[in-house]
């Protein structure tokens, strides 16, 4: 007759949870990170000892068991390895951890606070954010977003329909500000007419003899050689869309081409039976 022990193999069954000698379990072995303690108690998350008997995806793994409820040091209080994206900040690690992939507000996917030039815009705080110190892209180093040109040449050997388009970057949207048109667009009858094809944007513009049913004619001279603009607009595209230029109508080449400097100092000298399309925008 031996006495009851604790790691002799029988779990007790006498004695009540608390008391003195109480048993949860009894595996006679020597190892206290399996299901059972060397102290004959269930393990449990938060008891102190790491289960090592597991696979991760079985039930009850522990990756870390601390035995505290801090959720600021590397292990959390659900036996889980700290990381970011937990939604808990790991000091000493993490500036930040919100706990989502959300990188447009003001703590970032890798758990750093989010600044100017990480390439994620912070919405409300930053109008745009390229992740480059290049003042001439659109976007400063100060994140701030500076208009750009886009602007291409037609001739007469050229088909009617869309062109080319303007880039779309992710998370952005393109924002047109101003709208031109320069060279075979006279009033003695040369007529050229553009317009934006998908990223959400449906307006046209020319200039020349007559409208042509343009959202923004921008009327016509004589024979001058010189750019037409519309005043500042602001017409939106969707975020992350880029916008397609169509050349759609065109009437009566006279041998006429764009010889003119634009409002950011690019100086154009076509040849004559040319039309060339201007567009300022930049991203937010």
């Amino acid at each position: 007759c031996d006495v009851a022990r604790c790691g002799d193999g029988i779990v007790r069954l006498d004695l009540e949870a608390g008391r003195d000698g109480h048993e949860a379990c009894d595996d006679r072995n020597n190892n206290d990170a399996d299901a059972c303690t060397n102290g004959c108690a269930t393990a449990t998350c938060g008891d102190g000892i790491p289960r090592l008997d597991l696979q991760v995806g079985d039930e009850g793994y522990e990756a870390c068991d601390d035995g505290n409820n801090v959720e600021e040091d590397d292990c959390l209080s659900s036996c889980v390895a700290a990381s970011c994206g937990d939604g808990f900040v790991q000091e000493g690690v993490e500036v930040c951890d919100d706990g989502d992939d959300d990188n447009s507000d003001e703590c970032i996917d890798d758990c750093e606070a989010a600044v100017c030039g990480d390439n994620h815009r912070h919405a409300g705080v930053e109008q745009c954010d390229d992740g480059n110190p290049d003042n001439d892209d659109g976007c400063t180093d100060q994140c701030e977003a500076s208009d750009m040109v886009w602007s291409r040449l037609r001739n007469s050997g050229h088909n009617l329909g869309v062109f080319d388009s303007i880039s779309a970057r992710e998370g952005q949207r393109i924002v047109v500000t101003r709208l031109g048109v320069c060279g075979d667009v006279h009033n003695g009858g040369a007529t050229n007419r553009f317009r934006f094809d998908g990223g959400g944007l449906s307006a046209s513009w020319g200039a020349g003899r007559n409208t042509q049913g343009a959202t923004y004619w921008l009327g016509s001279r004589g024979t001058d050689d010189r750019f037409y603009y519309t005043d500042a607009i602001r017409l939106e595209a969707q975020i992350g869309q880029a916008v397609q230029v169509n050349w759609d109508y065109q009437y009566d080449w006279d041998g006429r081409g764009c010889n003119d400097t634009d409002p950011h100092g690019n100086s154009f000298s076509d040849p004559g039976s040319t039309v060339r399309v201007w567009i300022e925008y930049h991203y937010e």
